[in-house]
Order: C-alpha cells, then structure tokens, then sequence
C-alpha cells in the first residue's frame, strides 16, 4: 500500500510489521510486533483514497473516542498515528479466529456468543459509540472462547459499500434499513445487524438472499423474513419473537438497546423452568434510562454575565407558571451568546422547577424551509418518547428523558382526544404505540386507537388541515401546560420553514391563561436580508408578536464595546490565571467580546500550547506570542 507499510518496516520507530492478515477496500491488516511493549499487536493502515484526505484527522478523532472503550468483549485500540498521510491503528492481538471462519457451533453457543456481543455494544452504547458495522467478520473469538468486537465504527459507512467491491455482500447482509434509507441511526441499528446475525447462527441461513447487492437492500427495506422457527424448530417460541422483533423495519418497533436483549436471554438462561418473556416492553422505564446507565455527558456552555437578560428571562417563566403563557425571543449576530444565554438559562430553570418540561426544536438551514414542522416534529417527537438517541448523543440529560418518558400516558390521551390530525404528520405513530406499549402495555385500549389513527387517510384540503394541525397543536400543548409548565425553546428561527412559522404564530396568539413559555433564538441580520428576494417569513411573526407582548425581544447585539471588555476579563478568570492587562487587551482586540469567539480562541490557544499550565495550576501566556499567528 505504501513503503512505510511493507512487511519488515518499523513505523514510528516502535511497530515491526510482520505479516500481512488481510487486505480490502478500506486499508490493510497487519500482524505486527510492539517493540517499546515487547508484545504481539495488530496495525491496520487506512488507505486515504477510500475517504479522501480530508478525513484523516476525522478518522484519527474518531479513533482516539473510540480507544476508550475497555470491556473485555471489545478489542482494545492501543494507539492511533498517521504515517506518509496513511492513518494507522494498533490494536490488542487476539489470536483466534472472527465468527465468519467459525460460527457458534449449535444453538447455546449461539446463546452465549450473542449474550458477549451484547455486553460489548451495552459499553459501547453507553459511551455513546454504535458500531455501524456489526457482522460475523467483525467479531472474533480468541483461543479462550472469549468474544471480542472490533473494527467500532472506525471508518465504515455500508451506504458507501455498495460502490465499491471486494466485501460488498460482506456488509450489505447486515445492513439496517434506516442506514440504507439515509435515516439518522442510534444503537438500535446495531440491534438489526445484531437480529441477522442471531438468525443466521440460529438457522444457517441469512434472512435476506439475492443475485445482487441491491436486491438485498431491497428485501432489507421491503420483505420480513421467514421466522427462524420455521426453518429451524428447535428455536424456542421466545427466542423466534426475540429475533423477529431484532430484525423490525422501524428502530421503534425493536428493542430500546442491548441492555434489554441481554436481559431476556440471561432471564431465560440463569431460571431453567422459568417462563421466559414473551415481550421485551415489561418494564415501566425502558432500560437505556435506568439509573445505572449514563448516556454522554452534556456539553455545558462557557458561560459568565448576562444577569439582566438571565433575570427577564426568569420574570417571564414566573408568570408563565402561574398562568401566563410568555414568549422571549433572543436575537444577535453569530458568536453572540443566544444558544449559551437559552441553554444556561433551561439548566436553571429545570433545577428550580421540578415538573417543568423542556422541549427544544432547532431549525436547520438545510432541510427547514423544506421540510413542514420541521422544529415542531423534533418536538412531537420527545413527548412521544423518541429518546434515545438524543439522550446517548448528550443532548438532553437523564432527568429531562425522564420527565418527557413519564409524561407518555398523558399525552397519549391528548393526541387520541385533540390531536388525531397530528398522527403522521408531527411524529411517527410507530413511536408513540411502542413507547405507550411499555407504560400503559400492549393490550390497553389506547393502542388499538393509535393503530386506528395511523392507518386512517385523511381526505381533506391542506388548507383544512392546517388550520386542525395548528389547533390541534395548540389544544395538546395546552393540555399537557395544565399538568406540568412547559418550555417551548425554538433555536435559529431565521432558518424556520413557514409552515413551522405559521404554527408559532397561532400558538403565541392563544397563549392566554396557559404555562406555556415560548423561547426562540434568531438572527437579526438573516430576517434583515430577507429570502429568496421577498420579505422574510419571520418579520411579520415578529411584529404581530411586539403588539401582542411589547417588549419581547433580548437583544445581544447591544453588546458595546466596555461590555465586550467586562466579558473577556470575566470570561479568563472563570479559570485561575495569571493573564495580566496586555494580554488581556489583546485578547479583545482579537476577539472584539464576542463569546462564541473567545471560547474558541481561548481553547485554541490552550491546546497550541500558547498558554501553560505553571505548578499551581494556574494560566500563563508563553513569551513572544504571536497574536498575527493566531487563528
């Protein structure tokens, strides 16, 4: 592949490669020797023409998160490097052979190889990594029997699979729907890969055969599968459930995560006699938001100041919850601080408000003028329970995932009641029956009515039914305001499509006696330019909204330039520092007080080694520094 990587080098003055174990598309194998460590490793070079330069550094990122995965079913990443612009990878020697060249030899093997494969990925999903490639090739089993995963993510795309050639069928077997449709995945796409690698050990047979790649993808998308037991009937019943239910077209419709499976098998296999689960929905919380599993931490902003916009902030939720539904919009220029001023502020206010709901939809600059509802469908869907993949991805916290998943029944019963012409449009009715199966359990009434709504079609004008969707939006939300405060945070409203504008409008114009609290974030500058040359759709919102509740508006663009120097000398010293007033004023000078800019310079200047740590701990700037070197 590259002089630096043929059989008798050293790379980086430390790995000697010794063998060659295999060669595809994305790079080659090695069997090498550590000669720092004295030990066998393997070294994987990445060949860069499979990804393009670019992602060099991306791939190295992603190999270092991934290096901190330590679980004795997942093969340990010792060291990432980069030789001639080619990535490479030292990982743990396992000395066996992948479950490709030796299958699980009869049905308890494959019981317990499964059982191995799903503690692995429950550590993985843990830290929120998913594996996005789990077949029999990438799962070894060494001399011991012990069952070790490899290959977590590091540069693997199966969509991008189906170009190339060479392990084409190797990965498309495995392939989730989801990925092959270009929907977003979380771990239940792992649970997919998982159900067809279960089915094949259980039965000798993939569940999905064709003369070619893209045939497969369409039985992928389109076909079930023939039930295992069919084919093998020494299957017990709960064990052709628990792979049908794997093998799920929607993520909805599988298992929350690894957890859950793991817990049927051992149920099963550590009670003989015992009657084992026939559904996977038994608890009253799903197992990924149980106590002992911790999902990615939140990023938390840099924050400091803004008290007088952080106190009308808390005026407004005050009135809200006693009954006067507020609206607070936030504008400013990129870099002023409108996400950090919201995000501190919703941290604040769930602390102080034990039962207050937080849902946040954010609009995108991509998809949001396209796509209806946009922000309003990423709301829908946390009331509904999709939860999962934001709180794994640390987008919410644990308490907050809770709130929203014990609030299920209650907007189960405002959606059946006032919203049916919601299913469909604003969240998935798959969700909400499987999460509402979990609480209320699958032969409550309410399950058949969500079946009944999904499949209806509605035969009526669009302007009809956006006339239903914005009241019945607005009925729901009130319902739900009645049991618990709710706190509406709609990010980057200057990016909004105007049918999610239109619903904002109608819901701010019937705030009255709720506890509601709108809060939104946008761009004065984009609502300045307009789009697409006519008036942008935000404008008149925004004055309707000044008639109806004054004055509404926290503008950061006031940010004058003696408040940009408070911000800066009281953003350094959120640290222990010795910065003194030169650098200080520099610092300024370079950033001119904008927040999102300090943060970063700040950050860039500490890992640069710009600024050092002394033996205090505390924040020094190197002699001679360069501020025309700076970024």
């Amino acid at each position: 592949m590259t002089s630096a990587s043929s059989i008798g080098t050293i790379i980086n003055e430390r790995y000697r490669l010794d063998s060659e174990l295999g060669k595809g598309g994305m790079g080659t194998v090695y069997q090498a020797f550590d000669l720092q460590l004295d030990r066998g490793v393997a070294l994987k070079v990445l060949n860069p023409k499979a990804f393009g330069n670019t992602e060099t550094q991306r791939l190295l990122n992603e190999a270092r998160i991934i290096a901190k995965l330590k679980h004795p079913n997942i093969v340990t990443i010792h060291d990432v490097g980069e030789i001639e612009g080619f990535p490479f990878f030292v990982m743990e020697w396992v000395e066996g052979k992948s479950l490709n060249q030796q299958p699980p030899k009869d049905l308890p093997d494959t019981i317990q190889v499964i059982k191995a494969i799903l503690a692995g990925l429950t550590h993985a999903h843990q830290k929120g990594i998913i594996h996005r490639d789990l077949k029999p090739a990438n799962v070894l089993r060494d001399r011991d029997g012990t069952i070790k995963l490899v290959d977590f993510s590091i540069a693997h795309s199966p969509v991008d699979e189906l170009t190339r050639e060479g392990e084409i069928i190797g990965t498309i077997n495995y392939l989730a729907p989801e990925i092959a449709r270009g929907d977003p995945i979380d771990g239940r796409t792992d649970l997919y890969s998982l159900g067809v690698m279960f089915y094949e050990f259980a039965t000798h047979k993939l569940p999905f055969e064709a003369d070619n790649p893209f045939a497969v993808v369409t039985k992928h998308l389109f076909e079930d599968a023939v039930p295992a037991r069919e084919i093998n009937p020494q299957i017990p019943e709960y064990l052709n459930e628990l792979i049908t239910n794997l093998l799920r077209k929607s993520p909805a419709e599988r298992p929350a995560g690894p957890e859950e499976v793991l817990q049927i098998l051992e149920t099963v296999n550590g009670a003989p006699g015992k009657t084992p689960p026939t559904s996977y929905s038994t608890l009253n919380l799903p197992t990924f938001l149980k106590d002992t599993v911790k999902g990615t931490p939140l990023s938390r902003p840099v924050f400091v100041r803004r008290q007088k916009e952080l106190f009308k902030l808390r005026e407004s939720l005050e009135r809200t919850i006693s009954g006067e539904g507020s609206v607070i919009f936030v504008s400013g220029e990129p870099g002023r601080d409108k996400t950090s001023l919201a995000r501190v502020f919703i941290d604040e206010a769930q602390s102080t408000f034990e039962d207050l709901l937080v849902l946040t939809g954010t609009c995108n600059a991509y998809s949001g003028f396209g796509e209806p509802y946009h922000p309003f469908k990423e709301i829908f869907g946390y009331l509904t329970g999709d939860l999962q993949t934001p709180w794994l991805k640390g987008k919410i916290s644990h308490e907050q995932a809770v709130r929203l998943w014990n609030v299920i029944p209650l907007i189960t019963d405002a959606l059946l009641s006032r919203g049916p012409e919601l299913f469909n449009v604003l969240f998935q009715p798959s969700v909400l029956k499987a999460n509402a199966e979990i609480v209320l359990s699958s032969d409550a009434p309410q399950i058949s009515k969500i079946k009944l709504l999904a499949d209806r079609q509605l035969e009526i004008s669009t302007e009809i039914q956006q006339s239903m969707i914005f009241s019945q939006c607005t009925n729901v939300l009130e319902i739900l305001s009645q049991d618990k405060p709710v706190l509406l945070f709609l990010d980057d409203l200057h990016w909004a499509d105007p049918a999610s504008l239109s619903l904002l409008f109608h819901l701010g114009m019937h705030l009255s006696g709720s506890r509601i609290f709108i809060l939104g974030a946008y761009r004065a500058d984009e609502v300045a330019r307009g789009r697409s040359g006519e008036r942008h759709p935000l404008d008149p919102l925004l004055n309707e909204f000044k008639r109806k509740f004054g004055d509404f508006i926290i503008n950061l663009d006031k940010f004058d330039h003696q408040e940009g120097r408070k911000f800066v000398d009281a953003f350094l010293d959120t640290e222990k520092n010795l910065l003194g007033e030169n650098f200080r004023l520099d610092f300024f000078r370079q950033t001119e007080g904008y927040p999102l800019f300090a943060v970063e310079l700040l950050r860039a200047m500490q890992e640069r080694g710009d600024l050092y740590l002394d033996d205090e701990g505390r924040w020094l700037a190197k002699a001679g520094l360069d501020w025309e070197a700076l970024p």
